[in-house]
């Protein structure tokens, strides 16, 4: 039986899973604590936790995890939790690529104190918001935009050689702001017409 075969099982998947939580779960708190140079007992300490408490959750199969918990260890190591549903081939793909020999998420402060780091980070949150604003016609050169806090509203005009090329993170670059701007300026659908 191939991989493929054996994902057509739904139990096959499901313990796929469980073993993600039971397996990977454990690893990364491992590896995390380490990366930090801290001690189980520190670790404790920062989560409200019992040393034993910690070393069970570092054995893959060793604890039942809560979401409290892993947020407790989250904060403990100021990182980000994040818990979302998710395709069986978009968890392959990570507990393939998943090496706890190489795992390592930086603190906030670290995050921060790394700036050109957070500010390529914080640039492309932006141009990615916009961008999901934005379209722009590739026959023609007329954008339109939903903007206007819950209330999508079309808005139309020249945007010139923005709305000439497809709009992308690498060919946009520090247009998008401009274009972002430039949207209250523009006549409406209906005045356009």
């Amino acid at each position: 039986m191939n991989l493929s075969d054996e994902m057509k099982e739904k139990a096959y998947r499901h313990g796929m899973v469980a073993a993600q939580i039971e397996i990977d779960i454990p690893l990364q708190i491992r590896a995390l604590r380490k990366s930090r140079e801290m001690t189980q007992p520190k670790l404790a300490e920062l989560t409200g936790m019992r040393q034993p408490r910690i070393s069970a959750m570092e054995k893959p199969g060793g604890a039942h995890f809560t979401l409290e918990t892993l947020k407790r260890v989250a904060e403990a190591f100021d990182v980000a939790l994040i818990v979302q549903f998710a395709p069986f081939s978009e968890l392959m793909g990570w507990s393939d690529k998943f090496n706890p020999d190489d795992f390592a998420v930086p603190s906030f402060e670290e995050e921060v104190n790394n700036t050109k780091s957070f500010t390529a980070m914080r640039e492309k949150e932006r141009i990615d918001k916009i961008l999901k604003l934005v379209s722009c016609s590739p026959k023609g050169n007329t954008c339109r935009a939903s903007i206007v806090s819950n209330t999508a509203i079309a808005i139309g005009g020249q945007l010139g050689e923005c709305a000439r090329k497809p709009l992308g993170v690498a060919s946009v670059g520090g247009r998008v702001a401009s274009v972002f701007d430039q949207f209250a300026a523009l006549p409406s659908a209906a005045e356009s017409r």
